[in-house]
Formats: structure tokens, C-alpha cells, sequence
């Protein structure tokens, strides 16, 4: 589990996947942490495929990799449960730990158009080169 936790950790890039009525979305997408590794947040358009995916259906899962850094790459599944943030104190709190760790975001932050994602994970797949594979429930 720590592995899993570290790669999240060392990251802040990820495809988020989606999917509404068997039909898979899938997004690059940059991403913060808690200090536990037990939510991911993102920011989105609110009217964005990825949003509407997730109010319908909130099981999403992340893809982070070290393919570019690495030279046995290692894959990581993140399992969640998505919600959008609708309460605005809480949006500020994500949004300020976001934005410190990928400060470019801010322009897109401060329009009214942008919500938070929130992944509350439920379960890693931590594949370690292409044969070693282990699932973790959260």
C-alpha cells in the first residue's frame, strides 16, 4: 500500500476515467493529494463530459504511471467514488491545495465555469512492470 500511496504522492498527473451509460470518457488531468493519500481533487468545466459522467455515475478510476521516469515502468489503478464539490468553502480549500502544487491552474481556477472534483479511493492496482500486479482495498 505505501508504494501506491508514494506514486500518487510523487505525482500530480493522471487520466481520469469515466463512463455514463457504458460509455468511457477518459481525461489528462492534473491532481492534488491529502497528506494520507485517501482523496484526490481536480478541477473541470462544469459542463465538461468528466462532470456530467459523474453525476451520474461517481465510480471513476486514475491512471498514474512512471513510464517517463522510470526505466521498469510502474502503472498505477486508482479506484474512487467522484463527487463534485458544491459546498464553497470546501471548493476554496481544495482549489488553494491544488493550485500549490500546479500553480498554473489558477486562471482556469478563478473562472465561475470551474468545479472541483473530489475522488474519495476506494482500492490501488499497482502493477510493477508488465507481470507484477497486486489489487489493495482501501
Amino acid at each position: 500500500m505505501n508504494k501506491a500511496k508514494e506514486m500518487v504522492k510523487e505525482n500530480k498527473l493522471s487520466v481520469l476515467s469515466t463512463s455514463l451509460k457504458d460509455v468511457p470518457n477518459s481525461s489528462l488531468m492534473k491532481y492534488a493529494t491529502d497528506s494520507e493519500v485517501r482523496e484526490i481533487y481536480m478541477m473541470a468545466s462544469i459542463d465538461s463530459v468528466k462532470c456530467r459522467n459523474i453525476s451520474e455515475n461517481p465510480s471513476v478510476s486514475l491512471l498514474i504511471d512512471t513510464r517517463l521516469t522510470e526505466s521498469t515502468p510502474r502503472a498505477l489503478t486508482v479506484y474512487g467514488k467522484a463527487e463534485i464539490v458544491a459546498d464553497d468553502e470546501l471548493k476554496r480549500g481544495y482549489l488553494e491545495r491544488l493550485l500549490n502544487v500546479s500553480p498554473d491552474l489558477s486562471v482556469f481556477g478563478e473562472s465561475s465555469n470551474s468545479c472541483i472534483i473530489l475522488v474519495r479511493i476506494t482500492g490501488f492496482l499497482l502493477m510493477d512492470g508488465i507481470t507484477e500486479g497486486k489489487f489493495m482495498e482501501v
